[in-house]
């Protein structure tokens, strides 16, 4: 495992933890919890690798959606194991930036029972690639 903080460069300071996770087994369920420097551990999370073998896969898919948008249902299938991946197209949590990020922290926090337990992959959005090239930042 290697993991990093990188502290981002926002009006209001964050910090994105990344890691990496090596030498997993297929088709096995793992436990983890995270927290911030100096701060309490979340509650226990939990998420399976994918077997060695696919034969089928259900996929979620959304598009363009903001805080509270989230489906209820979505995030109870999910949550039941429905779901192997969760793709996201377009634009996420508008405005994510306003009133210090207090609006992509809510979004993020509606997508955690989602992305604590399958892969989440999202796709830029137009608002979100303009708010890039406005503000000169590409990653």
């Amino acid at each position: 495992m290697t993991a990093a903080d990188t502290v981002a460069g926002t009006s209001t300071p964050r910090v994105i933890h990344t890691v990496v996770l090596d030498g997993l087994e297929a088709d096995t369920e793992y436990k983890y919890r995270v927290r911030s420097v100096d701060g309490n551990w979340s509650d226990m999370s939990k998420f399976t690798t994918f077997p060695t073998q696919v034969t089928s896969t259900s996929l979620l898919i959304t598009a363009d959606v903001g805080t509270g948008d989230i489906p209820k249902p979505a995030i109870a299938e999910a949550v039941a194991g429905v779901y192997s991946m969760h793709l996201h197209a377009g634009d996420m949590a508008y405005d994510m930036q306003l009133d210090h990020s207090t609006t992509g922290d809510a979004f993020f926090r509606e997508l955690q029972p989602i992305a604590s337990r399958i892969p989440f992959q999202a796709v830029p959005g137009n608002l979100i690639i303009a708010h890039m090239s406005i503000y000169g930042n590409n990653h």
